[in-house]
């Protein structure tokens, strides 16, 4: 059914861009009408002038992307624009209305699902699709229809209870042209002959008088003889060339129709909604009728044509003279929308001269369209001739073409059409794919918007995911057409592009591969260590940005894969780059050999190193790029495993790296790689190793990174490392990095020095806490060369502060400004023997400097080994000075501890002006176990004490001196034992052993001497023992005050004249 119009004014050859309403006057359909429909044509012109054609939006990617599934299809959700219409698929629409998916754009619920090819909103009967195992081109139809009442009950508000207005809906159904030859996506649709447009043309007219300026006059003759103004309509009902085509008319625009809400047994006699509008708009007998539904109207088929025998216009019925096909038509469902159209035409027709063209009621109600140039009279002096546009590709008329124009009383005049197309239906297409069933596959005609930026001076060479996965265009040719060139700028659109083979650039100069909207490389199957996705080599000046590397799902099959090797290459940058590995898959069936070292569980990331080198890699530049869930971010090439890695005047800058290994790795010893001048700054870092290189370097610098350090998984075979920082490099600056442990799972050590003849090390300003091992570790068999390891912050650790392994060796060591607290926090089950906040164990250490240190609360843990707040063992040259040590160990049993403990000094020993306290507060009730304040061991040379505060409670001296070979200096020292129980063992500064031979020269003066606050002069032993070698030649005592026992020398009391020139108290 059609609306009921006064008639359709809008023409767009007179360019008018709007309808405007004046006072007091009549307002009519057809204003409102014209401006609904200029305004339609602005908007599918200017979508079209801007978009083209047939685009899909790139904010719906997948809207009528067609889904494979065995021996059909689904439609992808989203919208489509065709010719200027919108085409949307909204998808299936679950049951449960809580399931559907809210858009806040358009603030609407839609599906969530793709539609099946059988169940199309609007292609209720389909054909099947042919699984025939060829390729067959799948299209999207889109036209506008008209809605009424009929078509759409929903139309009609119950408080009015009559239809208002209609409404244009846009359709689309998805359809299928069986496998043709030559027919591809670039193929325009107007070209196939399937469904290219209607031929067809119309032309009207009649024979014009003088006008009349009484509209009650009819004019003589000639031109327009009605008595009414009409609206006529010209409808072809079976389509095909002329003389065969048949058509039928209306003088009301085909509106006289009624929903059909039932038909007899007999299929004979219709029930209707109603008969009748008024006298003249009804159904009367012998008015031919046409028997409609949405069935039959989607799949582009007219109705039955019948002529009416009787009406009732009581009982609502429409008996007609010959039956409806039996099944053809089912009233009882309301969702076909049966209904019946009265239609004009009957008797005979003929042409302006008389002559019988058909008798339309012998005719089965139809008009045949005539041969070329043959006029055909409607009534009341209204001609029509059809022809046909001979450029059109079919020269054939449509079923369902149709015409509308206009007759007027007043001047007897008719809207002249002159070979006019037909005003509809006019169907626009789109290219979808080509679909193989069963299984597939489907490929996509489907063009997006906004394009992928057409190429100018900024793009060479633009490349889509679809031309990449098509083959038309990959991303290997476009670079291998700029190499053509000298260089150039290839740039990859939005999209997931499947990479099957490594992409190369070689020997190519001046080359930057540039993503809009983060391109996507996908690594296919395949795919080994030695088959990396990109690789660059022997090229310089080359440029990465905003594209994202894809490794492929992990399996115990799949082997890691390296994303970009850098090969023999100059000036290479890597930039706003997306590492990332596919989340680990279901291990593969099959026995897989453990590897020792690998960890055991699932697979682990499958991109590893994201970022390879090999050869000489000179002036590169990685920044600001995302690696997540790969293995080692930036590592050794494991393609061209003969050639070295040697980077240089190269930086790492600003990177996130997320690894489940290493941030950046390079410790293969046999293959040992170089690094000179290159920087690794301002990079946060999470792995069980952040930044690990052992090979030659020199002019390396770490700053400025955030470290997160996890430990290991459990492996088959020995523990993996996990340290935050581990380099061998010479002139190498660690500086302001925060360094920590996971707290699900820490990591062990934070910066760890190893390898021979590292030379120029500075370590500073680095905060480190929240791990089981130590701070700063140098490693066995190292050795260190001027080194600075100053105003650090080491916290929370499990092991100690700063740590030198044995069989290590340091000349010129600086240890000064650091602030070491809660250390030695692991238990004794550790099996470490001695807990410290530096802890040197170093086989050698020469020039050894340990300064302004700040040192507390190192082993609180009940349950450890000794504690140390500062340990030096096997060094020349030592000055310890300035540093403040409390809190060693519990205040409760301790196995054995001390604040500075020296072990065998060649040369000079100075102790000086440090605070040593065993307990920042001394409990109420001391602990009677071994700790010293000071405990020196074996001086093969000079030792110099000079203005400590030394302070401890305990059954060992607060000041322990055992052997200096040569000369002692103990001066202006404080010193005290806080033991709250008196003991036989009161002895608080014991300078050398009686026992002992070889104590040298001892100069003790201007010392305070304090033991236990309840001794008394003359108590139960000395509070100061001096032994040195000679005790009649070898020793001055002078200005120094002691308490309780006073001070003996080699186990006497003080002689003359020394015994006046001290005081006891």
């Amino acid at each position: 059914m059609a609306g009921d119009y006064t008639r359709f004014r809008y023409n767009p050859l007179k360019d008018t861009s709007g309808v405007q309403m004046q006072q007091g006057r009549v307002l009519l359909d057809q204003d409102w009408n014209e401006y609904v429909q200029l305004q339609d044509r602005r908007w599918r012109a200017e979508t079209m002038d801007i978009i083209g054609r047939a685009v899909v939006p790139i904010d719906t990617p997948t809207a009528f992307e067609l889904f494979i599934g065995g021996t059909s299809f689904t439609i992808g959700i989203g919208r489509m624009y065709v010719d200027g219409l919108l085409a949307e698929n909204h998808g299936i629409d679950p049951a449960d209305p809580s399931k559907r998916l809210y858009d806040p754009i358009l603030g609407e619920l839609i599906g969530t699902a793709p539609i099946p090819y059988e169940q199309q909103p609007y292609y209720p009967v389909f054909p099947p699709f042919p699984a025939d195992g060829k390729p067959h081109m799948v299209y999207l139809d889109v036209w506008e229809r008209e809605l009424t009442y009929l078509e759409d009950p929903g139309l009609v508000d119950q408080a009015v209870a009559v239809d208002t207005g209609t409404r244009v809906q846009t359709v689309w159904q998805v359809k299928v042209l069986p496998d043709t030859p030559g027919v591809a996506c670039s193929t325009p649709p107007g070209t196939v002959a399937a469904i290219a447009p209607s031929a067809g043309r119309l032309s009207t007219s009649a024979a014009g008088v003088p006008s009349s300026t009484d509209p009650c006059i009819v004019p003589p003759n000639g031109g327009y003889r009605g008595s009414g103004n009409r609206c006529y309509r010209i409808e072809v009902h079976n389509g095909g060339p002329m003389g065969t085509a048949q058509f039928k008319w209306s003088r009301d625009n085909a509106s006289v129709a009624s929903a059909v809400t039932g038909i007899n047994a007999t299929f004979d006699t219709l029930t209707v909604v109603l008969t009748r509008r008024d006298s003249v708009l009804r159904f009367q007998p012998d008015d031919w009728v046409e028997v409609t539904d949405d069935h039959r109207y989607f799949q582009g088929l007219p109705g039955e044509m019948r002529q009416v025998a009787s009406v009732d216009d009581v009982n609502l019925t429409i008996k007609l003279k010959t039956a409806l096909p039996a099944g053809e038509f089912d009233a009882t469902k309301p969702d076909r929308h049966t209904r019946v159209i009265r239609w004009d035409q009957r008797g005979i027709v003929r042409d302006p001269l008389g002559n019988k063209i058909v008798d339309v009621d012998a005719n089965g109600g139809l008009i045949p369209v005539p041969a070329a140039g043959t006029t055909i009279v409607l009534e009341d002096g209204i001609q029509v001739t059809f022809s046909i546009d001979g450029a059109m590709l079919v020269p054939n008329f449509k079923a369902l073409d149709y015409w509308i124009f206009d007759a007027r009383v007043i001047d007897a005049s008719v809207e002249i059409l002159t070979q006019a197309p037909p005003r509809g239906i006019l169907h626009h297409y789109a290219w979808l794919g080509f679909v193989t069933l069963p299984g597939g596959p489907a490929s996509s005609c489907r063009v997006f918007w906004p394009p992928d930026f057409g190429e100018s001076c900024d793009c060479s060479v633009c490349v889509s995911a679809d031309s990449h996965n098509s083959g038309t265009l990959t991303i290997q040719s476009a670079i291998s057409q700029v190499e053509g060139k000298g260089g150039g700028k290839v740039c990859l659109g939005p999209g997931l592009y499947n990479i099957a083979d490594t992409i190369k650039i070689s020997a190519a100069a001046a080359i930057e591969i540039s993503g809009h909207g983060l391109p996507s490389l996908v690594a296919g199957l395949g795919f080994s260590s030695q088959k990396p996705m990109f690789v660059i080599d022997t090229s310089v000046n080359i440029t990465f940005e905003d594209v994202a590397f894809l490794g492929p799902a992990a399996s115990n099959t799949q082997p890691a894969i390296p994303g970009v090797v850098i090969s023999n290459s100059s000036f290479v940058t890597i930039k706003r780059c997306l590492f990332i590995s596919a989340a680990a898959a279901a291990a593969a069936g099959g026995a897989v050999p453990p590897i020792v070292g690998a960890p055991v569980g699932p697979p682990a990331a499958t991109l590893s190193p994201a970022i390879a080198l090999t050869g000489l890699v000179w002036g590169a530049q990685i920044y600001d790029n995302f690696f997540n869930n790969v293995q080692i971010a930036i590592g050794p090439s494991p393609v061209n495993l003969a050639t070295a890695p040697f980077l240089a005047f190269s930086s790492i800058h600003n990177n996130k790296m997320a690894c489940t290994d290493a941030g950046m790795a390079f410790a293969d010893l046999q293959n040992a790689a170089s690094f000179l001048e290159v920087s690794f700054a301002d990079n946060a870092v999470s792995g069980t190793v952040g930044f690990l290189f052992r090979g030659l370097g020199l002019g390396v610098s770490i700053e400025r990174n955030s470290f997160v350090v996890s430990a290991p998984p459990p492996t088959i075979g020995p523990p993996l490392p996990s340290e935050a920082i581990a380099c061998n490099a010479s002139e190498l600056r660690i500086s302001n990095n925060r360094i920590g442990g996971d707290p699900q799972n820490p990591g062990q050590d934070g910066i760890v020095l190893a390898g021979t003849g590292v030379l120029g090390v500075q370590v500073a300003g680095n905060q480190i806490s929240g791990l089981t091992g130590s701070g700063i570790v140098v490693k066995a068999r190292t050795i260190l060369m001027e080194a600075i390891f100053s105003q650090n912050q080491l916290g929370t650790l499990g092991g100690d502060g700063i740590f030198l392994e044995p069989i290590s060796f340091a000349l010129d060591l600086d240890i000064s400004g650091n602030t070491i607290a809660n250390v030695g926090l692991a238990s004794i089950a550790s099996a470490i023997p001695v807990l410290a906040g530096i802890l040197l164990l170093s086989t050698s250490n020469i020039n050894v400097k340990i300064t302004e240190n700040v040192i507390e609360n190192v082993g609180p843990g009940a349950q450890m080994g000794a504690r140390v707040g500062i340990w030096v063992t096997l060094c020349a040259d030592v000055r310890i000075g300035g540093n403040r040590v409390v809190d060693v160990g519990p205040p409760t049993a301790v196995t054995f501890g001390t604040g500075i403990a020296v072990i065998a000094v060649v040369g000079r020993l100075d102790i000086i002006d440090n605070e040593v306290r065993r307990a920042s507060i001394p409990p109420l009730n001391s602990d009677p176990s071994a700790w010293s304040a000071l405990l020196i061991d074996l001086v093969f040379g000079d030792a110099n004490i000079r203005g400590n505060l030394l302070e401890s409670f305990g059954s060992s001296p607060t000041a322990f001196v055992i052997i200096v070979i040569r000369s002692c200096l103990f001066c202006d020292n404080q010193c005290f034992l806080d033991n709250t129980v008196l003991s036989p063992a009161n002895l608080v500064v014991q300078l050398g052993l009686p026992a002992r031979l070889g104590s040298g020269a001892m100069i003790v003066s201007s010392n305070f001497v304090q033991g236990p606050a309840r001794s008394k002069i003359g108590g139960s032993g000395p509070v100061m023992s001096l032994n040195p070698a000679e005790p009649a030649k070898t020793i001055t005592v002078l200005g120094n005050i002691a308490s309780g026992g006073g001070i003996t020398v080699g186990g006497a009391a003080l002689a003359t004249p020394w015994d006046t020139l001290n005081l006891t108290v």
